[in-house]
């Protein structure tokens, strides 16, 4: 991948990635005193220990391709502060279930691309979503304690479908008020940008299966 076109698009997917992550640590450890007992706190703040390095990890690399780091990480704000912010938890469970969709959802975004991306950025995405699963896993394992009953499965299923429809909708927003991933897919003919949404919701109800909630079909 070459030219100024496409070394922008970098630029802004790095972005994206490294405010994106700085979120997603920042969620997950808003999470610890919602846990029901201080066993449960202590894990998920082992857990994200390694979402606070992969951070660590985007903003370093943001910092060796722009003189402008801050301004890229600013674009980024409104919109997953939004997302955020439309999710944010105010019960233990509903905690659980961000951490257990969204973070995955943004993994499955990031690995789609992977196939587009070169050097330090591609490696750092498969470093990520080797892993990055560890607070997911946390959270599927809270999640599948929780569903006692008929209501409580619908109750995490309602929740489930929050997360992936604003994490669409934002999806949505970046195209719009970026040409970047048209960019990085434009070698593979139009149609791709679309086809990425497809791919990431098909995996989010693969998710909500394996979960016991939903039918993979």
């Amino acid at each position: 991948m070459s030219g100024p076109n496409a070394q922008l698009a970098v630029v802004q997917l790095v972005g994206t990635f490294a405010y994106g992550q700085l979120r997603a640590w920042s969620a997950a450890a808003s999470a610890v005193p919602l846990a029901p007992d201080v066993r449960t706190s202590e894990e998920l703040a082992r857990c994200t220990v390694r979402a606070h390095e992969l951070w660590r990890d985007w903003r370093d690399h943001l910092d060796t391709l722009t003189d402008l780091p801050e301004a890229v990480l600013e674009r980024q704000r409104e919109a997953f502060d939004d997302f955020f912010g439309d999710l944010a938890a105010g019960d233990w469970e509903q905690a659980c279930t961000v951490l257990a969709f969204a973070w995955p959802i943004a993994h499955d975004f990031a690995a789609l691309l992977v196939p587009h991306l070169d050097g330090a950025t591609r490696d750092l995405v498969e470093q990520s979503s080797a892993g990055e699963d560890r607070v997911a896993e946390f959270a599927l394992v809270q999640l599948r304690q929780a569903m006692v009953t008929d209501d409580d499965v619908d109750r995490i299923r309602a929740r489930a479908a929050k997360v992936v429809g604003h994490a669409l909708t934002n999806y949505q927003r970046a195209v719009a008020d970026s040409n970047a991933l048209d960019v990085l897919l434009s070698a593979s003919g139009p149609g791709d940008v679309r086809r990425l949404a497809i791919d990431v919701w098909a995996n989010h109800h693969r998710r909500l299966a394996a979960l016991g909630i939903d039918d993979p079909e």
